[in-house]
């Protein structure tokens, strides 16, 4: 980065040393040519912008994804994601994983043009279906506490992948992502 600066400043007094030498007329203008090859940027430490596709942490909580299956809606067959997770309360008050895990992470799918958020699902998930974990994630747990949880999202366009990110996860801010991909 200091080389660039060094660069531009060279290229900004040698622009002004140019002008001041060149001729009175009063449309005179100057330029100086910098050539892409002379201006080398760092690029950054590999290993120092790691993107996790198993754990995703936020000052609220840590969410590691142990499982992720497609089922299906028992009331109209429609299909749902669950995401089984180990979720850990990092708060200094109880906590449900249903509503802190929105501040954690988002569930998207990504259409030609927008990006589409998946709708938790509460109602029709299989009765038999892990219903231990699915009940959790409506249960308020204790600071510090890990629990296993399964959290429900409803699929907007079955076939399409879906993508679990860090809340807020902008390209450049991007610290989790998992790609799973759906059935029609």
């Amino acid at each position: 980065m200091s080389k660039i600066k060094g660069i531009v400043a060279v290229t900004a007094i040698l622009g002004v040393f140019l002008v001041g030498c060149g001729s009175k007329e009063e449309n005179s203008s100057s330029s100086v040519d910098v050539k892409n090859e002379d201006i080398k940027q760092e690029e950054p430490e590999k290993g120092t912008n790691k993107v996790s596709d198993s754990v995703v942490e936020s000052e609220y909580n840590k969410i590691e994804i142990k499982e992720v299956e497609q089922i299906e809606n028992e009331l109209d067959g429609s299909p749902l994601l669950a995401v089984e997770v180990k979720y850990t309360n990092k708060e200094d008050k109880p906590s449900e994983p249903w509503n802190f895990s929105t501040l954690t992470m988002d569930v998207i799918q990504e259409t030609d043009s927008t990006y589409e958020k998946l709708e938790g699902e509460l109602s029709g998930i299989p009765n038999d279906y892990k219903p231990d974990k699915v009940e959790m994630a409506r249960t308020d747990v204790k600071s510090g506490a890990t629990v296993d949880v399964v959290l429900v999202y409803e699929i907007k366009n079955p076939g399409e992948p879906v993508k679990l990110i860090n809340f807020d996860g902008l390209e450049e801010d991007l610290t989790f992502e998992k790609v799973i991909q759906t059935t029609e």
